[in-house]
């Protein structure tokens, strides 16, 4: 009896040290797991990192390439306004050569009672489409009337009107003046325009000198007015010269 009491209590001892030994195996496993399941982790952050660097470096990438090339667009543009720039300041100077040239020669060639007698005619002329085309000062804002008809944003019809016999009006000065308009001036009456031929425009170069247009297009219109007044000018001038001389 004795000796099977001492029996259970060297297998219960066997089985609490295997019990320890067990306890002591599952907390180093378990202390093994945690740090694989560290390492894991920290390697999933590490190429997630990777990826967001290799992303934002070939974005930084893309966007010099695009800086590059807009800058090259931006010295490409600037070096064709200056050619540009150069080739319409030698085309004036050249105009203003000939014109110089082309008047000496004239005053050389033409006998005094001719010249008297084509000024003559000359300001009969302009005497005549003064009196075809009315031109009246309505304000001291300059605000001008031809034929009793102004550029009325309320009005088209007036507007176009207008701007048809204005483009006649600066036709036939340039005729009788033998001016060289830098603008050319079609005109079709009330549907009338002007073709820009000297900027670089993207699309089309004729503008509309008449006010049937939508409102998105109005810029057109604004632009077809400068560059006829840009014409009115030359003629102007050269109108005065010939008046003095």
């Amino acid at each position: 009896m004795k000796s099977e009491n001492f029996d259970q209590i060297v297998r219960l001892a066997t089985l609490v040290n295997c019990n320890y030994e067990l306890s002591s195996e599952v907390v180093e496993l378990d202390g093994r797991i945690s740090n694989s399941t560290r390492s894991l982790k920290l390697a999933r952050q590490v190429d997630d990192l990777s990826r967001r660097d290799t992303a934002l470096s070939e974005a930084l990438d893309k966007a010099r390439e695009d800086i590059d090339r807009a800058t090259h667009k931006i010295h490409a543009r600037r070096r064709s306004l200056q050619e540009r720039r150069r080739h319409l300041s030698e085309l004036v100077e050249k105009e203003e050569t000939g014109t110089a040239t082309v008047a000496s020669t004239s005053k050389r060639a033409l006998p005094l009672s001719t010249k008297k007698r084509a000024k003559t005619i000359r300001s009969h002329l302009l005497s005549t489409l003064s009196a075809l085309f009315p031109i009246v000062n309505l304000n001291s804002t300059f605000t001008f009337s031809i034929l009793g008809l102004t550029l009325d944003h309320h009005n088209p019809i007036h507007s176009s009107s207008a701007l048809g016999y204005t483009c006649l009006l600066t036709l036939l000065l340039s005729d009788y003046l033998s001016t060289h308009l830098p603008y050319q001036i079609v005109y079709k009456g009330s549907q009338s325009y002007i073709i820009d031929n000297i900027s670089n425009i993207r699309g089309s170069n004729a503008f509309p000198l008449h006010a049937h247009l939508k409102k998105d297009h109005l810029y057109r219109l604004q632009y077809a007015i400068y560059l006829l007044n840009k014409d009115i000018e030359v003629v102007g001038v050269v109108y005065l010269h010939k008046r003095i001389c």
